[in-house]
């Protein structure tokens, strides 16, 4: 592999770990778009909690659960437990089972204490897509009631909640509304841009966009009117208002602290990016410029005669590996041109007499076109690229002292001797190369060139969008600080394609040869149309054939021949003429170059299975990275493989 090669590669893989590792999505087995938690606190000191779960499910996903861990000092357990779907607006409620399953049925839920913790579990609709699912909860004895205030401290997501949601929101609702607004304080915890408001003097909302894998949410709220509270049994003479606020501010403090540095640190980057892109972009200028009076200095190779027809064969020494190194140079893999190689290869040692074919309709397809091998010396005279065919076929028969083989034969010898197959492959094209440098119609020197200044423009554009990538996913920065540096990048690299568009590849006499060989394609096709024609011989169109085979236009090729020639519509006429019957034989035509095409894609496969292996104060704001440390429940969810994963 060439070196820009290697280097392209790195830098895809570099922006594919990045992109790994910041947009994190659920794992294979669902995507949660949004949950939404909508509490309402009641006189006796619970909690009536109702979670919208948006999800796109996968296949893989068959039960969702999620545990709270057992704490009897924060709340003494949960009641009124129940599971829905919403479908067409409608909330279908699900079965509860009584006892603990690893993978719940469909449609049902348990709720109940599972090594140590209690655990709500759901079975997920079999079916992929986008689904609603609807968890009501009621946590008893949540609020602590002390003397100057009523305090809920709840996490509503913990540090162990492994699934990224888009937007996570909720609303808390108190029994009435306070007073005077300044009675209810509020502060959340947990990633930095989540946000808590006191939306009115009964409401509480928060919010965080999107949510991160590994951080929590939870919630405080101090009621400076405990009587709000009467029903509560979870009640003290404690003064605790004057501590919290302290704790708070403590933590907001550092929050906010945090924030400012981010914030500078955001500001310094986006202040040096600008300065670095503008240096970066000075520098593009300058080699834009010596690009542009390169691009000028460079004369692009064209053909010195255009054709619309050519008649004659352009050169009928070359074999036809070598005629399509010139044919589909830079326009095709070798997966498509080189099963028409092995084809009109095979096609042209017929004509040559170093094979035959034999046809027995009353055989299977694929085992209707017998290929016979002929021992001949003067096979020495072959070309280079031809003797690799000719030595690649000798090596289908199972059996030497019956050197023959049918197109089921020669699938399964590919697919078995896969390394053995694909490698005499690359070395038939590399010779017709070779071969092609020779004659000098091939120059290496200007592909390297066109290689050079192509990969130049890749790197250019693909390093310039990995450093825009990691800018706005690390450090959240907008591309505009880059523009100084992206606009003379792209321009640059748009050079670089013009002066490798410069660098065919192809010499002069290579390129007039190409030309030829495209017109003889063209004029083979339309013969038929074309109204000043001479007519050739048969034995000049047998080697049409051979080329036709080659360019994937057979079939064009010996419509025109029925045209001119109407014997050959004659299936009796065709029978005497084996070459001429065998390519107008279906199952030839069908037969050998579809199994040709795939004999190597089934090699490809076999090489590529062969070679890998198993293995503040309380009035709104922003959150403070605080709290955390009172208890945490933690949603997970199970696979089909009976394996349990957090989500």
């Amino acid at each position: 592999m060439k070196v820009y090669k290697k280097i392209i590669i790195a830098i895809i893989f570099a922006v594919f770990i990045i992109i790994a590792q910041n947009k994190v999505e659920a794992a294979s087995d669902f995507s949660l778009n949004s949950l939404d938690f909508d509490a309402k606190l009641n006189v006796d000191g619970s909690m009536d909690v109702i979670e919208t779960w948006k999800i796109r499910v996968h296949d893989t996903t068959n039960t969702l659960f999620k545990t709270f861990k057992i704490d009897n000092s924060k709340y003494s357990g949960l009641s009124n437990i129940s599971v829905s779907e919403l479908i067409n607006n409608e909330e279908v409620d699900f079965t509860q089972n009584f006892k603990w399953k690893n993978h719940v049925d469909t449609d049902h839920f348990h709720a109940t204490t599972h090594k140590g913790e209690f655990e709500i579990a759901w079975g997920v609709n079999k079916s992929s897509g986008s689904h609603t699912y609807i968890v009501k909860y009621k946590v008893n004895n949540v609020v602590s009631v002390h003397s100057d205030c009523a305090e809920l401290y709840w996490q509503f997501i913990g540090k162990d909640f492994e699934a990224p949601a888009s937007v996570v929101t909720g609303k808390i609702t108190l029994p009435t509304g306070v007073e005077v607004l300044d009675n209810l304080r509020v502060w959340g915890h947990g990633q930095l841009n989540g946000d808590v408001r006191r939306a009115s003097n009964k409401e509480v909302t928060f919010n965080v966009s999107p949510f991160i894998t590994g951080k929590f949410l939870e919630i405080r709220v101090a009621i400076l009117e405990p009587g709000m509270f009467s029903d509560s049994i979870k009640k003290d003479n404690n003064t605790v208002i004057n501590k919290i606020i302290t704790e708070e501010t403590e933590w907001a403090n550092k929050a906010n602290a945090e924030r400012e540095a981010i914030a500078n640190r955001e500001k310094y980057i986006k202040y040096g990016t600008i300065g670095v892109s503008a240096v970066v972009g000075a520098i593009f200028v300058f080699f834009t410029i010596k690009g542009i009076k390169k691009l000028n200095e460079i004369e692009r190779i064209e053909p010195t005669e255009q054709f619309e027809y050519f008649r004659d064969i352009p050169n009928e020494n070359e074999s036809p590996a070598e005629v399509a190194f010139l044919y589909y140079y830079r326009k095709n893999t070798s997966s498509i041109a080189m099963p028409r190689i092995l084809s009109a290869t095979m096609l042209d040692l017929s004509l040559k007499k170093y094979i035959t074919f034999e046809v027995d309709n009353s055989l299977p397809k694929k085992e209707q076109v017998t290929i016979k091998l002929i021992d001949d010396p003067n096979a020495q005279e072959l070309r280079e690229s031809e003797k690799l065919v000719l030595d690649l076929f000798r090596k289908i028969p199972k059996d030497s002292s019956v050197p023959q083989f049918n197109m089921k034969e020669f699938e399964k010898y590919a697919k078995k001797h896969n390394s053995s197959f694909l490698n005499d492959i690359n070395k038939i094209e590399k010779k017709a190369k070779q071969e092609q440098k020779e004659a000098g119609h091939y120059d290496e020197k200007m592909e390297e060139h066109n290689n050079n200044w192509k990969a130049g423009g890749i790197i250019i554009i693909t390093f310039l969008a990995m450093v825009s990538l990691f800018l706005w996913m690390i450090f959240t920065i907008s591309i505009f600080p880059l523009v100084f540096a992206v606009i003379p990048g792209v321009i640059y690299s748009v050079i670089c394609f013009a002066i490798a568009g410069k660098y065919t590849g192809l010499t002069q006499t290579g390129l007039d040869e190409r030309v030829k060989w495209e017109a003889l394609k063209k004029y083979m096709e339309e013969y038929s149309m074309i109204e000043d024609r001479d007519v050739p011989a048969i034995t000049v169109w047998e080697k049409y054939l051979v080329y036709a085979t080659l360019f994937g236009n057979a079939e064009e090729v010996l419509k025109q021949l029925k045209v001119v020639y109407p014997q050959f519509s004659d299936d009796e006429y065709l029978r005497n003429t084996s070459y001429f019957y065998l390519m107008s034989h279906s199952s030839f035509k069908d037969s050998f170059v579809n199994s040709v095409d795939s004999a190597m894609r089934s090699a490809y496969q076999s090489s590529v299975a062969s070679s890998s292996s198993s293995s503040g104060g309380g009035y709104g704001g922003g959150f403070s990275g605080g709290g955390g440390g009172r208890w945490r429940r933690r949603p997970v969810v199970a696979d089909v493989r009976r394996e349990k994963k957090r989500i």
